[in-house]
């Protein structure tokens, strides 16, 4: 089995305390119908910035160029997938804005919503990443 090195990015969209997570669609891997921050894989010669505005546009149509970020965090984790063994570290950001921005989705996600930290669509691996937020 091959094994791999990737470097996500994960955008944390925060306002008035809740969270955007979005739902990705229905297919035959093991990552359908889980809820999820944006993110993504940093492509080849792509910058951690130019890789996190990227994938955050991507699937969700915001527009992040010039909103503050703050890295809260790394999460790690592997899987297995097309006869390779993926380790991934992610790096994770918090972007905060005043009002609800609107949402344009992916093609790969059907549906978002804002979630406050406790709601029960946060599954373990977001609330680690929730946690690392140091709310002042």
């Amino acid at each position: 089995m091959k094994e791999v090195w990737k470097i996500c990015v994960c955008g944390i969209l925060r306002c008035n305390a809740k969270f955007l997570i979005i739902k990705r669609i229905t297919d035959n891997t093991n990552e359908s119908e889980f809820w999820e921050f944006p993110s993504g894989k940093a492509e080849f010669g792509e910058t951690v910035e130019q890789a996190l505005e990227r994938e955050v546009r991507e699937e969700t149509g915001i527009n992040i160029k010039n909103k503050k970020r703050k890295l809260i965090g790394t999460s790690e984790y592997s899987i297995e997938k097309n006869n390779e063994i993926r380790y991934t570290v992610q790096l994770n950001y918090l972007i905060d804005f005043e009002c609800f921005p609107e949402i344009e989705l992916s093609k790969e996600h059907t549906s978002y919503e804002w979630v406050k930290k406790d709601d029960i669509k946060i599954d373990n691996f977001l609330k680690e990443i929730i946690s690392q937020i140091i709310i002042k």
